[in-house]
């Protein structure tokens, strides 16, 4: 436009949406993937103690130039998205995990390593797929938890009738509640079957019921319950993250029709500009709204100054 008065874009916003668009680009995100699963195989390889100094220097040399990159995510994220960065629980893990990967003075050879192990949980930040399944078992943590009450109750109800019943039998593994316990998880995670109740069970069928009625309620019912907690907040979860994406969407495309709209105006005044300079009253036009008057005879007979 040729008008002085348009003001340019903020070059520091322009900047900071195109990092913004760089860092959220899934060609990145799968580079930084990449890097999370070649941290993950160096550190694995890292536990064969290699006797070799070219290989372990080799090994260290990648795991700096990984932890820079990491660090250079970091800026490039927060410079994104400002200090609304610090906002998402994943992101700040995220920092503090690059951070404390950044800072190993003091620390001992174990601490760093442990520091450098957390890293490969920045996986689940990463990925979102896992990150949905994440934040779902948080959300259902309350659901698990009546779950979790209710098993306490049933494995207790068994465990003081399983030793009253089953204690003289088999003090080994029903002798007193504590042992009892023991027993009955093991029986319900699908363990001790030989060991436990097939030597009791030996010519009473009723036992052979009993504790079969005892797996089914303790690792089949109860165990679908939680599974069904945790699909519920899945889907909840999703449900959520969609509803958040259908609203970023249309207010892209609310956008998008305020900067036609604005691009349009512009190119309105430029014609109505260029009409005025072809006519020749531009020139002869102060500020916008603000024309001075045309040349002509004044009222007294004598020529306006404009002419």
């Amino acid at each position: 436009m040729h008008s002085g008065g348009q003001r340019s874009a903020d070059p520091r916003g322009v900047l900071r949406a195109r990092v913004r668009r760089f860092v959220e680009d899934p060609r990145f995100q799968g580079v930084m993937i990449a890097l999370i699963v070649l941290n993950a195989i160096i550190l694995g390889v890292e536990t064969y103690h290699p006797e070799d100094e070219f290989a372990e220097s080799i090994l260290a040399a990648t795991n700096s130039v990984i932890v820079l990159l990491f660090a250079i995510e970091i800026v490039l994220r927060v410079y994104a998205h400002g200090w609304g960065f610090f906002t998402d629980p994943w992101n700040v893990f995220d920092f503090i995990v690059v951070l404390a990967a950044l800072v190993p003075a003091g620390t001992t050879s174990s601490a760093l390593r442990l520091f450098r192990v957390l890293r490969l949980f920045r996986l689940i930040s990463t990925v979102r797929a896992m990150r949905l399944v994440v934040n779902a078992i948080g959300a259902s943590m309350s659901g698990i938890a009546v779950i979790g009450a209710l098993f306490a109750v049933v494995l207790y109800v068994f465990a003081i009738a399983s030793t009253t019943l089953f204690g003289s039998r088999d003090p080994e593994s029903f002798g007193d509640l504590g042992i009892t316990f023991v027993s009955l998880y093991r029986l319900v995670m699908g363990d001790g079957w030989p060991d436990i109740v097939q030597p009791l069970a030996s010519g009473h069928p009723w036992i052979w019921a009993y504790f079969v009625g005892f797996t089914l309620l303790g690792s089949v019912m109860l165990l679908n319950l939680f599974i069904a907690v945790i699909v519920e907040a899945m889907e909840r979860a999703k449900e959520r993250e969609r509803g958040i994406g259908e609203r970023a969407r249309a207010g892209s495309g609310e956008t998008a029709g305020l900067m036609h709209e604005l691009r349009s105006m512009r190119e309105q005044l430029v014609r109505i500009e260029d009409r005025l300079r072809a006519a020749g009253d531009f020139d002869n036009a102060g500020p916008v709204g603000e024309a001075k008057p045309a040349a002509g005879p004044m009222p007294d007979g004598s020529e306006s100054p404009g002419e």
